[in-house]
């Protein structure tokens, strides 16, 4: 009998991608927690071969909760190494001499991620990947969507989207179109993308239908009304600076894994040499100029990669999945998430190779945001006690235009 098929419907850098193995600078043996499901556990309890089982003997240990695709995991060396890594030649001494099918579920899939909805399979790639985040800022076109069919038995999927709400494929579509405007600025797609969830969200909390929402929204936004809106909003210096406060304060973040540690250092370096007066530096002058001078540029000529990182997030998350105060707080983290990003460009992009800078800040941050959640969750949590956390407060670091008469120091 044949295999069952499904509809997938996937963006274009999905096919392109090929895992470059010992060429990756920010390889997924490293640095991170490497877990074992409990049917590749269970093989490798009954295989024969003595080198695996001396190396299991010595590296893995039991998760506090232990659940089917987290049954054991993987000793890191003190170097963050994962004790199959070969550093004679890049390559996996389990996949090398075993072959794939004794690779556990995460190391057989990273990054591929593939989301089942009621109508389809949606597969994608993890953006903490760096070949994953070259394919997918670097062209234009790679979040152009198509659809084919695939056999569902080949995969597993990574996430099961159950009982979206009835407007989710259409509130995605307007979310995707709202960052699709390239004639924006990167910070006014997201500044627009954060008034359609608060009004989605505002009428999901009235308990309304948000679809009438979903249908003005367009309407609205060709009527120059939310560009008003942004022109009109305060700028948000001071949320900014206290990000960037805690950014050096939390030093311990920057270390999770070695491409995120030399961007951090590179960041603390240039901060004390081009930004500290009298051994401060001027938090203000590192937004304000930093913005104008650096980042102003790299939006000019590589925006639609800031914008592909929106539309990865709004296709690869459950982000219209959501509702009220969940989808605002989901929305807020993103946003904390790009100015942290826009930060490091705004502060390294005087000079260089952006693309390559674009890609090693992407991908090195989505890989400690992705792995070490509670960052951010302590970020939003020290907002909201500073008084600045609400989320329609928090849209002001979509606006950093700033006068330099207005600029202050920060201590």
């Amino acid at each position: 009998m044949d295999a069952p098929v499904k509809p997938v419907l996937f963006p274009r850098f999905y096919r392109k991608f090929s895992c470059i193995g010992a060429a990756c600078e920010n390889n997924c043996c490293h640095d991170w927690c490497i877990s074992l499901d409990k049917k590749t556990w269970q093989a490798y309890e009954q295989h024969s071969d003595k080198q695996l089982a001396e190396l299991l003997r010595h590296s893995i240990t039991i998760p506090d909760e232990p659940t089917a695709m987290d049954y054991r995991r993987m000793t890191l060396s003190e170097n963050g190494v994962c004790p199959a890594y070969r550093e004679s030649d890049g390559l996996c001494d389990i996949h090398d001499r075993l072959g794939e099918k004794l690779l556990s579920e995460t190391c057989k899939t990273y990054p591929r991620r593939l989301t089942q909805t009621p109508e389809a399979l949606e597969p994608s790639l993890a953006i903490s990947c760096p070949e994953a985040a070259r394919l997918i800022l670097l062209d234009p076109a790679a979040m152009d969507r198509q659809e084919d069919l695939l056999i569902t038995t080949d995969f597993t999927p990574t996430a099961v989207m159950e009982g979206p709400p009835p407007y989710f494929q259409r509130f995605r579509e307007t979310a995707l179109t709202v960052v699709s405007e390239l004639n924006l600025s990167p910070d006014e797609q997201l500044f627009r993308l954060g008034l359609l969830f608060n009004f989605v969200a505002t009428s999901q909390q009235a308990g309304e239908n948000p679809e009438q929402v979903l249908s003005s929204f367009g309407v609205m936004s060709q009527s120059g009304a939310f560009s008003n809106m942004y022109n009109n909003l305060p700028e948000g210096l001071i949320v900014q600076a206290e990000v960037l406060k805690h950014l050096l304060l939390v030093p311990s973040f920057w270390k999770i894994n070695s491409v995120l540690a030399d961007i951090h250092q590179q960041f603390v370096d240039t901060l004390n040499r081009d930004y500290a007066v009298d051994g401060h530096v001027d938090l203000f002058q590192v937004i304000a100029t930093g913005y104008r001078n650096n980042f102003t540029p790299v939006c000019e000529t590589h925006g639609y990669a800031l914008t592909n990182f929106f539309k990865h997030w709004i296709y690869s998350s459950d982000i219209c999945h959501l509702s009220g105060d969940e989808l605002m707080k989901k929305y807020s983290g993103f946003l904390l998430q790009y100015s942290i990003i826009r930060s490091y460009l705004s502060v390294l992009s005087s000079e260089g190779d952006h693309e390559k800078l674009l890609v090693n800040v992407v991908h090195a941050l989505s890989r400690g945001f992705d792995h070490h959640p509670p960052f951010l969750e302590k970020l939003l949590a020290y907002l909201g006690v500073s008084g600045i956390g609400h989320p329609i407060q928090m849209m002001g670091l979509l606006k950093l235009e700033q006068s330099q008469g207005e600029i202050q120091e920060v201590s």
